[in-house]
């Protein structure tokens, strides 16, 4: 199996294993973290976006270990699948509500008040940490 032999894989063949491994990877990250969210009534602690962020480059430097700027989109794409995941998609499934009524309550959450911009602040700088650690 030369696809998990790392020593005699190129650039191009790094990057797809990344993406295979990677991608199902984020997605059980961002249903953890709705379950953590959940068993915290919704309480939402913005530190662990930064814990995300770099939990999502390390794990893409530890199996990609790329040097190109693929690999920090792939790390930027899949912290941004994380938090939709942990966000939108869990507790649109769990209530049985509209995904694009959650959508919008979402994006209006994070645009309205102080609070609100505190939170996209902190997403912004897990995904920023995501994209800058992933090579």
């Amino acid at each position: 199996m030369k696809l998990f032999d790392t020593r005699t894989l190129n650039q191009s063949e790094r990057f797809k294993r990344a993406l295979l491994l990677v991608l199902p990877i984020s997605i059980i990250i961002g249903v953890f973290y709705s379950i953590i969210k959940g068993m915290l009534f919704s309480m939402e602690i913005s530190i662990v976006f930064i814990l995300i962020g770099y939990f999502v480059a390390s794990v893409v430097l530890k199996i990609g270990r790329g040097a190109q700027l693929r690999f920090r989109y792939l790390a930027l794409i899949c912290y941004i699948l994380v938090i939709v995941i942990g966000d939108v998609v869990i507790p649109t499934l769990t209530q049985g509500s509209d995904f694009f009524i959650n959508i919008r309550w979402y994006i209006a959450s994070l645009l309205s008040g102080f609070n609100g911009l505190i939170s996209l602040l902190f997403r912004v700088l897990g995904g920023v940490i995501a994209y800058n650690q992933a090579i």
